[in-house]
């Protein structure tokens, strides 16, 4: 673009600018590559249209559609923007994944070599070095991608024995607990909780210690616990009738969306398999664990940051980002406003079946754990689950 652009001074209603200032930099490529992963974000508000069209039938139009994204994406920059004291300047929030994206910046800019001296004999640029490994990674995914898609799931132990079901329960990838989860395809290693090689370590063993505990508590559940379980798939993440088909939400709906109880306890409870009702549990437990580690490890750091704006002797990084401005807070106050007033106007507007203070309601709960969560995920790279303690309360709402 540096070459092609016109470089040449343009004044557009009093304002001047150049296309072609100067040499595309690593600053300009990081920030148009912020704005497009902004952009192209998946928006939550996409799962509640599409569950109201499927299972519930409202068809809103494209004016509820509009102000429900823009609100919920819209929102989120917003309450961001104010959290920045917490978030983003103390140096003790490192965003690990950020990490990477800095060094895929500085790879595809730094094109001289290293010096072997200070990097263990390595020559070869990070340049290079990056589309050796980009090119690589192309032609190897089409193996267990394309070629070969059991190396996506190589349970060996459940092609020995494919009719035993202790074994499957045990072993498989899909309806068991994936015992021995050996995989050739690298999606499959990153998909849930990110690679782990943007993950620090010391996270990494605390999951692993706790996917071990849910697996003994699976177990546990599986054969100690309800009779149903001992009928219904061990890992599958969906609800099931009584009938071990998946849950039928029609035949419980009266004309105004309610439940209606008469058919309810004619038709089925809910059952969950063993591993989602745990799973289940377990999410409300990590909500509880996150509110009270950052009490009781970052709770006077939280006040303290509260009332300063800087409190704390800034870092070489921080102290490299002072010499830009700061955009002031009360813009991401304004975005967070009109943001909410969408919401409130596509929830009052529309026959939602949404009361005005339980919106208000929602909004409250992210703002209380927003702090939380993000400091977990600024330090461990793993983002605790607000979804299941959210569906519960709106349950019961």
């Amino acid at each position: 673009m540096a070459n092609v652009l016109p470089s040449k001074d343009i004044n557009l209603l009093g304002l001047k600018f150049n296309l072609n200032p100067g040499p595309f930099n690593v600053k300009e490529h990081t920030i148009i590559t912020m704005m497009a992963a902004a952009g192209s974000a998946y928006s939550y508000a996409i799962e509640i249209l599409l569950a109201q069209e499927v299972f519930y039938k409202q068809r809103f139009g494209w004016g509820f559609q509009t102000l429900l994204i823009i609100s919920t994406q819209a929102m989120g920059f917003g309450i961001a923007g104010i959290a920045r004291r917490f978030l983003v300047w103390p140096a003790s929030m490192v965003w690990p994944a950020n990490l990477v994206t800095c060094a895929v910046m500085h790879a595809l800019h730094k094109h001289e070599g290293t010096e072997p001296a200070s990097t263990n004999g390595w020559a070869i640029s990070r340049y290079r070095f990056f589309l050796l490994v980009s090119v690589a990674t192309f032609f190897y995914q089409w193996v267990p991608e394309v070629m070969a898609p059991f190396l996506q799931y190589f349970t060996f132990a459940c092609w020995i024995a494919p009719d035993n079901v202790l074994v499957n329960q045990l072993f498989g990838h899909v309806s068991g607990l994936g015992i021995l989860p050996i995989t050739f395809d690298w999606l499959g290693v990153s998909s849930w909780l990110g690679s782990p090689l943007q993950t620090p370590l010391f996270a990494i063993l605390n999951i692993s210690l706790g996917l071990v505990i849910c697996l003994v508590g699976t177990l546990g559940l599986a054969y100690g616990g309800p009779v149903e379980y001992k009928y219904l798939p061990l890992s599958a993440n969906k609800n099931w009738d009584r009938f071990a088909r998946p849950y039928n939400t029609s035949r419980i709906l009266s004309p105004d969306l309610t439940v209606n109880e008469t058919a309810y306890k004619a038709y089925s409870p809910i059952l969950l398999g063993a591993t989602f009702s745990l799973g289940y549990g377990m999410s409300f437990a990590t909500l509880v664990s996150t509110l009270s580690h950052v009490g009781l490890f970052y709770g006077p750091d939280i006040w303290r940051r509260a009332f300063e704006a800087r409190s704390d002797e800034p870092d070489v990084h921080m102290r490299l980002m002072q010499k830009y401005r700061e955009a002031p807070e009360f813009w991401f106050t304004i975005v967070f406003v009109i943001s909410f007033a969408f919401g409130m106007t596509a929830s009052q507007v529309w026959d939602t079946h949404l009361p005005w203070w339980a919106y208000i309601v929602c909004i409250l709960i992210a703002a209380v754990f927003f702090i939380p969560i993000g400091m977990i995920q600024a330090i461990t790279n793993q983002q605790p689950g607000l979804n299941i303690i959210t569906e519960m309360i709106f349950g019961y709402m």
